[in-house]
């Protein structure tokens, strides 16, 4: 490609461009390159990636005149208006010119590399961990719960992986000499802040045996999370939020975390009959007033939903549990006093057919819109989005995206522009597949493309001996970055890094 190719990339996308400027590049070549600085970073922040990378190669001038900052940013920004593109960890204003092309250009390689059909990964293992990690957005940072009470941090971008203690929390059960530790955690991230910023907490999950009554004293840590420093001296700070804590019955099937609300649900039905009289309740603990350890928090019982695999909260004080088939949307209570009541949900739409089958829709991050939230459904051999419109009074629309015809047992990964799978094919090997659809295109009502999915749809880009028990818990498309929990003693984690 020579800047001739340039040249025919503007007069393509010419409409673009203000009329003051196409007279100024139809010039000869002598004309452009005596540009004043700031006329000719306008005109070149209209290329693409490409059409820079060539022109640079053309004189001294313009390689000078495409390391522009101006250029640079301007394609970070037109980057980051796509829905499935993590936003940058540090405000804008800290990088240089020269760290915004990186960023770019990594970008562009691991689009080329997964669009190639020689996709290869590098493999390393990290080991220790007792619940599935997180991988935060950007695909930097790895979270993840040791032994201990301990929540580690770890650099994926390092070149050793060296798992950093954040957090170590120690709870002593009252009247025992018996430590009990966070086994799990969640994490919500902050969508307004410039730089890195999260919430997390940590608790204890599991089943209460009779002994204990049926209850057990509990507690959740909430930590503020958030990055300090630069580029590779960055690192991961937490401090102590807020704490809760109570006597609580059953077990903790699914908890979500925002900044004003930790929601737990948990299965607190007879155990007499596994089908009939199951019930759970939701406790809502609140950020929004002063709080002591063992505050009450609004109580909420909902019946007829015998399993809940998913808790996420909604804009607009709402917050969502799927379970047996359906999604139910409930508002949450502005006091303790509207609470300790059977809850009615304000709106409820059904995933798939059959509700008593136990089957768990995996689900996409949350992608907020100004009108309503998009997530996106994995069950039952089918793809599907969920649109939330954030004015309460409009209903629920379930959108089905695409099917497939697999026959073998499979997990799967949905993000807004990819779905990964994770199977088994009757050998010791676990493989990862990919295949790629505009999910979120599809769900706005583009139904241009293709949405049949089969087993000759999906790219085979991995195999692993990691265990039976796996599970896909992280995957940044950005820098086609992915995270595999599991193995024979649910330790072992993979990451798999895309070569570029």
């Amino acid at each position: 490609m020579t800047s001739l190719t340039c040249l025919l990339d503007f007069q393509t996308h010419s409409h673009a461009f203000p009329k003051k400027f196409v007279s100024l590049w139809s010039a000869s070549k002598p004309l452009l390159v005596s540009l004043p600085p700031e006329i000719l970073d306008e005109i070149l922040s209209y290329l693409g990636v490409e059409s820079l990378l060539s022109l640079r190669q053309t004189c001294r001038t313009l390689q000078k005149a495409t390391s522009s900052r101006h250029i640079w940013l301007h394609l970070v920004r037109t980057l980051l208006s796509q829905s499935n593109v993590s936003r940058l960890e540090e405000p804008l204003d800290s990088y240089t010119g020269k760290e915004l092309e990186d960023w770019i250009l990594r970008r562009c390689r691991v689009q080329r590399a997964w669009n190639s059909p020689n996709l290869r990964f590098t493999q390393r293992t990290m080991q220790g961990l007792i619940s599935p990690p997180i991988l935060l957005p950007g695909g930097r940072w790895l979270l993840s719960m040791h032994e201990g009470g301990r929540l580690h941090a770890t650099d994926l971008d390092a070149g050793v992986l060296e798992p950093k203690m954040l957090i170590e929390v120690e709870e002593f059960i009252e009247g025992s000499n018996i430590s009990d530790f966070p086994s799990t955690f969640e994490v919500w991230v902050d969508p307004r802040a410039t730089s890195l910023s999260c919430r997390v907490a940590l608790f204890k999950t599991g089943l209460f045996s009779e002994s204990d009554g049926g209850t057990r004293h509990t507690r959740f840590h909430i930590y503020q999370m958030r990055l300090e420093g630069h580029g590779s001296d960055a690192r991961l700070v937490a401090e102590p939020y807020q704490v809760f804590g109570g006597l609580y019955p059953g077990k903790i099937m699914s908890a979500a975390l925002d900044d004003c609300y930790f929601i737990q649900s948990r299965d607190c039905g007879e155990y007499d009959d596994f089908w009939e009289d199951r019930w759970a309740v939701v406790h809502v603990f609140s950020f929004l007033i002063p709080t002591a350890p063992n505050i009450t928090p609004i109580t909420m019982k909902i019946d007829n939903m015998r399993t809940i695999t998913d808790t996420y909260i909604l804009p607009h004080k709402r917050f969502a549990l799927s379970g047996q088939g359906s999604v139910r949307i409930y508002a949450i209570p502005a006091t303790a006093e509207a609470s300790n009541s059977l809850a009615a949900p304000l709106q409820t739409i059904r995933l798939y057919l059959m509700p008593t089958q136990m089957i768990q829709a995996i689900r996409s991050p949350l992608l907020v819109g100004p009108h309503s939230t998009t997530i996106m459904y994995a069950a039952e051999r089918a793809i599907m989005a969920l649109q939330v419109p954030h004015d309460s009074a409009e209903a629920l629309r379930i959108i089905n995206l695409g099917k497939h015809s697999f026959q073998f047992d499979f997990k799967q990964y949905v993000t807004f522009s990819r779905t990964v799978f994770v199977w088994q094919d009757g050998s010791p090997f676990l493989h990862l597949g990919i295949t790629e659809h505009d999910w979120f295109s599809i769900a706005r009502g583009d139904r241009s493309r293709n949405m049949k999915l089969s087993y000759r749809t999906i790219k085979k880009i991995h195999k692993t001996t990691l265990g039976l028990l796996c599970v896909l818990c992280g995957y940044d498309e950005g820098i086609g970055r992915l995270v595999v929990f599991g193995g024979g003693d649910g330790e072992l984690t993979e990451i798999y890094d895309t070569v570029c």
